[in-house]
């Protein structure tokens, strides 16, 4: 559920994965921000990965369970804690502070990465909408994606066989419907959007973003960055992963070195 990797730097950093993916995921980047921290944490977010799903399921219940984690960490680190979140895990970091704001002062800054609920629209145009809802969700998770959950159910032994990236999939199912309470049903439309929420944390904040996203465009980031004066890290060339790139670890502390306060901190 957790992993960590310890450097000889001094901050502790959290990194928080977005959908058809967990901590796993992050094991390149642990490594090469291993020597700038004393010390990089990466979890499942419940129901994802290998954690199991919360006892009482829902979006209420996995932000007090993600504040929580957050006060635990930084508790057990002995300081505040820089948190990077990824698509819909950064969704669930900056609208888990905004519910429990008892949480915030356990983050000392905080990144949020291609995240997909800067305003209502969560696409634009109906090429989007297929590559992404038909295609993505549909397709690559409930058909393919169910394919290899029973293939964990019946012949474990097969999963060996299959690429890491569908290995993944096999303890996702439960955390994956916590995306359907944000998306309004039949129709891709964020329910929840996230401007008046990170306009009223009071932890500094940064925008990291590929320029050739096609889920969430980056002239959208780059349009709230302008109007609320908050700094935006962009990678040419790159869509929807930039923390996958060669360049991510570099971008991560660009972004924490640069990040500013939406409101008073």
């Amino acid at each position: 559920m957790w992993r960590a990797d310890s450097g000889s730097g001094t901050r502790v950093l959290l990194l928080v994965h977005g959908c058809l993916a967990c901590a796993e995921q992050y094991a390149p980047l642990l490594r090469n921000l291993r020597p700038h921290y004393r010390r990089v944490w990466a979890l499942d977010l419940p129901g994802f990965g290998v954690a199991p799903a919360l006892a009482s399921p829902g979006l209420a219940a996995c932000l007090a369970w993600l504040a929580r984690a957050l006060v635990t960490l930084a508790l057990l680190e002995g300081q505040p804690v820089d948190a990077v979140g990824h698509s819909f895990g950064a969704f669930l970091l900056q609208a888990s502070l905004h519910a429990h704001p008892g949480a915030q002062p356990a983050v000392r800054k905080l990144v949020l990465v291609s995240l997909g609920s800067l305003h209502p629209h969560l696409h634009l145009g109906w090429h989007d909408t297929w590559r992404t809802v038909w295609w993505g969700t549909c397709f690559k998770y409930r058909l393919l994606g169910g394919a290899v959950r029973r293939l964990a159910q019946y012949a474990p032994w097969l999963l060996a066989w299959l690429p890491a990236y569908m290995q993944r999939w096999v303890g996702s199912e439960r955390g994956e419907a916590l995306v359907s309470e944000c998306v309004q049903a039949g129709w891709p439309r964020w329910l929840r959007p996230a401007i008046p929420t990170i306009a009223t944390l009071r932890v500094p904040v940064a925008l990291l973003w590929g320029e050739e996203d096609p889920m969430f465009p980056h002239e959208q980031a780059r349009r709230f960055a302008v109007a609320h004066n908050l700094p935006l890290l962009s990678l040419a060339g790159c869509g929807h992963q930039p923390l996958l790139t060669p360049e991510g670890a570099t971008l991560i502390r660009l972004a924490l070195l640069r990040a500013t306060c939406v409101g008073h901190c």
